[in-house]
């Protein structure tokens, strides 16, 4: 796995923004796997004001007979910046994240020296109740492979780009296709 390369501000943002959608789209994958779950009772909802000033998830996912989760994606920030965030936001049950749940906390691990000591550190700031679920470069694309049949190689935008349409495909064959994969043309 190479490691993602330095980038300029503007693409970080379009970089979190596409693993954003990429993660919507494995939890949904998921869900739809789910024996008796109907799909049209999942909600997958970004930017989910928590009820704290200045809280919001970026993505919250909620099914029936299952626990939230939400999603945050902190690829590339300071490790600073990432407990602070995940303090500030889930260290207090609010009437939107109350009750057991899961804590999906998307972040580069790689090259992290003190990963760690910092995951521990979120560990403990988390309300009782919700438990962390990391996903850094080696599991998201083990799940991008499982769920979509693609294998990108580092985190960066052209290579999401691509991943982005792997799902598409997959996304359309699930949808218009009985036939294998192998020959469907989205």
């Amino acid at each position: 796995m190479r490691a993602t390369r330095k980038l300029p501000p503007g693409q970080m943002g379009e970089l979190r923004l596409l693993l954003e959608e990429l993660c919507c789209d494995l939890l949904q994958f998921r869900l739809a796997g789910t024996p008796g779950l109907d799909m049209r009772s999942v909600r997958i909802d970004r930017e989910v004001h928590l009820g704290i000033a200045g809280g919001f998830a970026d993505v919250r996912v909620t099914a029936p007979g299952q626990n939230p989760a939400f999603i945050e994606i902190k690829h590339g920030l300071r490790d600073t910046l990432v407990l602070e965030r995940i303090r500030r936001k889930y260290s207090v049950e609010t009437p939107v994240s109350s009750g057991p749940g899961r804590l999906v906390l998307v972040v580069d691990t790689a090259h992290r020296s003190g990963w760690d000591h910092l995951e521990a550190e979120i560990v403990r700031s988390l309300r009782p109740g919700l438990e962390l679920e990391v996903w850094n470069e080696e599991r998201l694309f083990a799940q991008l492979a499982g769920e979509f049949d693609v294998r990108p190689t580092a985190l960066d935008v052209e290579q999401l780009l691509e991943v982005r349409q792997a799902i598409e495909r997959v996304k359309g064959h699930r949808a218009f296709s009985d036939g294998p994969l192998d020959g469907y043309e989205n």
